[in-house]
């Protein structure tokens, strides 16, 4: 398990035994992070230089520090899950997609979210992403088709009264599509 904080920190937990395998020590409050799915990669976000970082998951060794990359905080980092990109969503309401072959910004969205960007996730094969914000709704942009650049993203409407704080998505996206095979595979009995 990875966690980052305030304190600057973000640390490694072997979670058998509670211990710290390693820490290390970014510039600036840490608001976010997150594993490449092969557990190679992690990143994480610091305030206030709008930083993002990409380190090794091995030791927390900085393999890229990406910088002013928002105008406002960074509220969530994710990679895809092929992991060869970083989103991250801030509260200046953009979107920012970060190659890590190309090592630069190779998309930024302007969201079109009324209020600050909470969230994001992408779907299992990275083709699209989910953004949630204090807005109260959630949008869901098709990055493989690209429709988004002239019609923005597909606002998914009335499912919060409240801001959304968080959003994600099953890894094979089957598991909230039949809430019955769901159910039955968590072991939970249907009413």
């Amino acid at each position: 398990m990875v966690t980052v904080s305030w304190d600057r920190k973000m640390v490694a937990w072997d979670l058998e035994t509670g211990r710290v395998l390693w820490e290390t020590e970014l510039d600036g409050l840490l608001t976010s992070c997150s594993c490449s799915s092969d557990g190679r990669l992690l990143v994480c976000a610091a305030e206030p230089q709008e930083t993002v970082y990409v380190c090794a998951a091995s030791g927390g060794q900085t393999l890229h520090r990406i910088s002013n990359h928002h105008h406002s905080t960074i509220t969530r980092v994710r990679f895809d899950t092929p992991g060869q990109r970083v989103a991250s969503v801030s509260a200046d309401r953009t979107i920012k997609l970060w190659d890590l072959q190309a090592e630069r910004t190779t998309m930024s969205i302007s969201s079109n979210h009324s209020n600050v960007i909470s969230s994001c996730c992408f779907n299992g094969n990275g083709h699209f992403l989910c953004t949630a914000s204090w807005d109260k709704t959630l949008k869901l942009w098709d990055l493989q088709g690209g429709q988004f650049r002239s019609h923005g993203g597909t606002t998914l409407e009335r499912g919060h009264e409240g801001s959304v704080s968080c959003c994600d998505l099953s890894a094979d996206g089957e598991a909230f599509r039949d809430g019955e095979a769901f159910r039955g595979r968590r072991g939970v009995q249907g009413q």
